[in-house]
């Protein structure tokens, strides 16, 4: 585990909505799954503990719990075609804790992390006219910090926007 506790509703690894790193959910149906267990678990979790599901002041907690989790889970969810990704995102629990750089995309947000044991680096398609030249960088950065992860650049014909 790297950071919070718990345990991730759709792993079973020990985790939080914190500074963890969580696996991207790959389409509909796989988001939907996870949601609807994690919902059914809240709801599931209010009966136990007595209240009743009818109190209009109990639904709205309930509904601001799980709209609270949709909204997490919405950072996590990605279309199907990307599956091949395996991609790992890192959710931060604040904002607080982001530093800013400017860069060629404006203003960019990150947060400085322990050492993560990167195997594998995709470059995407919005690289282009010149994804070679991405690569040579990327594989010079990796270089520079001692990280020997195979980097590949990603051809994804899916493009929504």
């Amino acid at each position: 585990m790297l950071y919070g506790f718990g345990e991730d509703p759709h792993t079973g690894e020990p985790s939080s909505w914190g500074r963890t790193l969580y696996q991207c959910l790959y389409g509909e149906d796989q988001v939907k799954t996870v949601l609807r267990k994690r919902f059914l678990e809240r709801v599931e979790s209010v009966r136990e503990d007595g209240f009743d599901l009818a109190d209009e002041g109990v639904i709205d907690r309930v509904a601001a719990s799980i709209s609270f989790t949709a909204m997490r889970y919405a950072q996590l969810a990605k279309h199907h075609h990307f599956e091949p990704e395996q991609e790992w995102r890192f959710v931060l629990g604040s904002i607080d804790e982001t530093e800013f750089y400017v860069g060629r995309a404006g203003l960019t947000p990150y947060v400085e992390t322990d050492k993560l044991d990167i195997k594998r680096v995709w470059i995407g398609p919005s690289v282009l006219p010149d994804p070679e030249s991405a690569e040579r960088t990327v594989k010079q950065f990796l270089r520079r910090h001692n990280v020997t992860a195979e980097v590949g650049l990603w051809h994804s014909p899916y493009v929504e926007r």
